[in-house]
């Protein structure tokens, strides 16, 4: 299995606002091109597979935000889960293989390779990502990816609950969903939860120490 781009990406082009830094994130085969939809869907969808592997989805996705299984050689950074970590994921990639488009470690890397694609797109300058500019840190891969993490988190919770309520549909609460989608509207797409829903979200594989 291979990560790596394709440049120039299509934001190159676009009339309004071009971004001369967009790349397109690909793995494995040239053939086969991936979307946000075609990547926080099948996310979404191992919720029905059950709370505890859907957790540990969205706590591999949120552990890749921040580089947390992440190393640095020769000034590379690159993802490379521990053995530990590995094992997790091998034994979860059993789980949820029939969901995925791919393999889950696969799927890892694509959201690794989209995360570098974010950062670059938003801290270069002169053709290099500095960090350096007007931008925050979390612009770009982290809050790309929290945001993934509370749109699929927000989806399976409102699909919980229609099933829960589907023997009395006038108890279904549709502003469940219609909260979510105003979040995002007012980020303007992005809408990385609060620390708060994330500790509740994936306890008790992210608990806050002291």
């Amino acid at each position: 299995m291979v990560a790596y781009f394709l440049k120039p990406g299509k934001e190159v082009f676009r009339a309004k606002n071009p971004n001369p830094n967009d790349m397109t994130p690909m793995i494995g085969s040239i053939e086969r091109r991936y979307s946000f939809r075609d990547m926080w869907v099948p996310l979404g969808a191992t919720s029905l597979l059950g709370r505890e592997q859907f957790q540990k989805m969205l706590i591999l996705v949120y552990r890749n935000a921040f580089l947390l299984d992440h190393v640095v050689k020769d000034g590379k950074v690159r993802y490379r889960p521990s053995t530990d970590v590995m094992g997790c994921i091998d034994d979860l990639d059993r789980k949820v293989r029939g969901v995925l488009p791919c393999s889950l470690l696969e799927f890892l890397y694509l959201f690794d390779v989209l995360g570098w694609n974010e950062d670059v797109k938003y801290h270069s300058e002169g053709g290099k990502a500095t960090f350096e500019g007007r931008r925050k840190p979390e612009v770009g891969r982290l809050n790309n990816m929290l945001t993934g993490i509370h749109a699929t988190h927000r989806v399976a919770e409102f699909v919980d609950h229609v099933i829960e309520k589907s023997g009395d549909k006038a108890a279904i609460d549709l502003g469940k969903i219609f909260s979510a989608m105003q979040a995002f509207v007012r980020g303007r797409g992005v809408a990385p939860p609060s620390d708060r829903d994330l500790l509740e979200w994936l306890a008790p594989y992210l608990f806050r120490e002291g």
